[in-house]
Order: C-alpha cells, then structure tokens, then sequence
C-alpha cells in the first residue's frame, strides 16, 4: 500500500526534532544560568562586603523554570508529532479496510 500525505510525514519528523533540540537547549540554558548566577553573585560578593539576599536561591528557581518550560515545550512538540502519525495511521487503516470490505486489493497508486 502507498504511504500517503509525504508532508504530513515530514512536518511530524521535524516536530520530533524541534522537540529535542528544545529539551536539549532548555537543559543546557539552565546549567548555563546556574553556572552564571553563581559566578554572577561571586563576583559581586567579593567586590563588596554585601551579600545578594537569597541570590542562590534566585538562581535555582530560574534554573526550574528554565527547565519546566523546556518540558513543557518538549511535551507540546512531541505530542503534536504523534497526534499527526496517529491521524495518518488513522487514514492507512481506514482505507484498508474499506479496499478489502469492497474485496478489492489495496491500490498501488497514491491516489
């Protein structure tokens, strides 16, 4: 049986790869963050003798979020990616089963 709808399978591929580039950058951000915040409020620390009221904790917080908002991100593209491979699995096995109720063979053309 001829796989149909190439664009659909393509747009559903580059979902899946914008999910993970998206995960991946969200993690390396927040590391990044900590490491800067940390630096950040070293370096200001030992300028002065004031101390950044609970700078750390700032720092970890944005981290969080950095991460949760990469999930979520991850979450939405991936699942955006399987809604699509689901309608057109969908499609495949409906039109299958409509050649074979009229008892006819799948057709060979993509059309």
């Amino acid at each position: 049986m001829v796989r149909r709808f190439r664009a659909l399978r393509i747009v559903s591929v580059i979902f899946k790869v914008f999910a993970w580039i998206a995960l991946i950058s969200g993690v390396l951000a927040a590391i990044g963050v900590i490491f800067g915040g940390v630096a950040g409020i070293t370096f200001v620390t030992g300028i002065g003798d004031t101390a950044i009221p609970g700078g750390f904790l700032v720092v970890i917080g944005a981290a969080i979020a950095m991460l949760l908002g990469a999930f979520v991100y991850f979450v939405m593209l991936y699942a955006s990616s399987e809604a699509i491979e689901l309608a057109l699995a969908i499609e495949e096995n409906t039109r299958e089963v409509s050649y074979y109720l009229r008892n006819q063979p799948p057709s060979t053309r993509g059309g």
